[in-house]
């Protein structure tokens, strides 16, 4: 675990992230399709921030931990455009669920710092294979 040695807004962020994911998956009873629909936003777009920090930042990292963070990122903005074609698609708690554990991994488990000598196109590579 790094966490000792990773920097405070990273990890701030990170911890963001799962609240606003966790919000959404304990209240789908309780707040409104605007409310979770807000919710959901600001945890994806928090969570987007916590892999730019992760992929992109002064020491980028990569693994399989953030390789699973950046798939459920990726689901997250697909099932936001679905759920604007499809409304009747209620699996946001799950979709909240799986957020929140991909970003508590990617906290915990934050890979293999990349080469120095490696692209700065890399992680974006990366990103689009996933």
């Amino acid at each position: 675990m790094i966490l000792a040695s990773a920097s405070w807004l990273p990890v701030a962020l990170a911890v963001a992230a799962t609240v606003a994911y966790i919000a959404p998956a304990t209240a789908v009873r309780r707040l409104g399709p605007q409310a979770m629909r807000r919710s959901m936003m600001a945890a994806w777009l928090l969570h987007g921030l916590v892999l730019a920090f992760s992929l992109l930042g002064t020491s980028p990292h990569f693994g399989f931990a953030p390789a699973l963070s950046v798939t459920a990122w990726l689901v997250a903005a697909v099932y936001t455009v679905e759920s604007h074609v499809y409304p009747q698609l209620e699996t946001r708690w799950a979709f909240s669920a799986l957020g929140a554990v991909a970003v508590i991994l990617a906290l915990l488990f934050p890979g293999q710092p990349l080469h120095a000598a490696a692209s700065p196109w890399l992680p974006l590579h990366w990103a689009l294979g996933i």
